[in-house]
């Protein structure tokens, strides 16, 4: 994990928070533009994310950046609204994956 990387993975994710935090549509906090540069980042951008959700970050958007960029949704149904349920079960997800433990 690269110093740059984490910075520019959070700082878009402040600048999404700063620009939506008004915006209650998740659609359209989906086509900030920052979320498109996270994506575009795939892989390396993952445990920054996840580790942004272990720290706290609750922005709507993280859970759906993890799974467009992963495919995978390890969230059970009965977690779903739960954020610091939904970031350890992504950071178990990433353990599994990688053998990385966040």
């Amino acid at each position: 994990m690269t110093d740059k990387i984490r910075a520019e993975v959070y700082g878009l994710l402040n600048d999404i928070n700063e620009d939506c935090a008004f915006i209650s549509s998740s659609s359209q906090i989906a086509e900030h533009p920052a979320n498109q540069k996270i994506i575009n980042m795939g892989m390396p951008a993952v445990p920054y994310i996840i580790k942004a959700y272990l720290d706290g970050y609750t922005g709507i958007n993280a859970a759906d950046l993890l799974h467009k960029i992963t495919g995978a949704d390890p969230i059970p149904p009965e977690d779903y609204g739960y954020v610091k349920k939904i970031a350890r079960h992504w950071a178990k997800w990433y353990e599994q994956q990688t053998g990385e433990k966040l």
